[in-house]
């Protein structure tokens, strides 16, 4: 006897996806891959940004450590000379000269303030300059390498403008881009030649050290016991951050230029302002300096007694433009110098 089976309908065991539903789910997808393709873009950006606010940053940094270095070990080599009566030196053999007494004397120089060079800004060279001689024992000559206590020139300061002049030929084409850039000036030994006109001559060897660089401050100081010993108010080697050497002559009555007479300040405090490059690509106006309007009408960094405000001032304008910037700041004391109220 054939047994009975229920009659099945295979077509209801069939199961699939309708077009409502497949639309639904390619809606979907479509919105997962536009996320996650934002989500990449946005964290790809964000790693750029940082990374490129990193290395500028670093540059500066670097930049810094080098100038503490190098300034850390300035020297002048100073040594007692006979003078007259009136405190000049008897250079050149003169046949009158008739010796009074000893006097310190240097053939070296050390030099900071607003850039020396003639036709030079506040502007375009804002901040200030710092100009002297160290054992670097940088040389062209390959014979001379690797002989330590040769004799440097160097130096560093900011200057705004393009960078036509450090490109290659072949680069002409690119459009200019105008920023603050931070210059080393680092003259081989064998050119070396400290006369009157060495520090503009010293710049023909310059570098550029770091770019997005918006001030160096070089303010000379006594030491904590020196100020101590002189007395309150006696911290500052310089009424306007001008240190020179080489500024005295005999007759001149300015006690910071007899002061600073061929000898080294026992102390520098050291400002680097630096802002990232994307700050720069905002603020850039062509060939006007962006900073210069502010720091003329402020007049910034030209008396030391003002420094703590003038950072201040500084560090709230920059705030203000919501501008990424770094301040890199350190007292370095000079190893050869020897201070003496003499």
């Amino acid at each position: 006897m054939a047994a009975d089976f229920p009659e099945h309908d295979w077509r209801r065991g069939k199961t699939g996806f309708t077009l409502v539903e497949l639309m639904v789910a390619m809606g979907v997808l479509v919105i997962l891959v536009i996320l996650f393709a934002r989500m990449t873009d946005l964290a790809a950006s964000s790693w750029r940004t940082t990374r490129q606010k990193v290395e500028s940053f670093q540059a500066a940094r670097l930049a810094f450590e080098s100038i503490k270095h190098r300034l850390a070990s300035a020297t002048l080599a100073p040594y007692l000379d006979y003078v007259d009566a009136q405190g000049s030196f008897g250079h050149g053999g003169a046949a009158a000269f008739q010796p009074a007494g000893y006097a310190r004397a240097s053939d070296l120089h050390f030099y900071c303030g607003p850039h020396p060079r003639p036709g030079a800004t506040a502007a375009r060279n804002p901040g200030h300059a710092l100009f002297f001689q160290t054992t670097a024992a940088y040389s062209g000559n390959p014979e001379l390498l690797g002989v330590p206590g040769l004799l440097n020139a160097c130096g560093y300061y900011v200057e705004y403008g393009d960078e036509s002049a450090l490109r290659p030929g072949f680069l002409t084409m690119l459009a200019p881009r105008n920023r603050y850039r931070l210059y080393q000036v680092l003259e081989p030994t064998e050119a070396l030649a400290i006369d009157s006109g060495w520090i503009a001559r010293a710049e023909a060897s310059r570098g550029l050290l770091a770019e997005n660089i918006l001030a160096l401050i070089v303010l000379p100081r006594l030491s904590e016991a020196d100020a101590a010993r002189l007395g309150a108010g006696a911290d500052y080697l310089s009424a306007d951050y001008r240190y020179d050497t080489r500024a005295w002559s005999p007759g001149d009555e300015s006690l910071p230029h007899r002061r600073a007479y061929n000898q080294l300040p026992p102390m520098v405090r050291l400002l680097l302002v630096a802002v990232s490059e994307e700050a720069m690509q905002r603020l850039e106006a062509g060939n006007t300096p962006p900073f210069a309007a502010f720091f003329q009408e402020e007049e910034l960094f030209t008396r030391p007694l003002r420094y703590e405000a003038d950072v201040e001032k500084l560090r709230a304008e920059l705030t203000r433009l919501r501008l990424d910037y770094r301040f890199f700041q350190a007292e370095i004391a000079l190893a050869e110098a020897k201070w003496s109220e003499q």
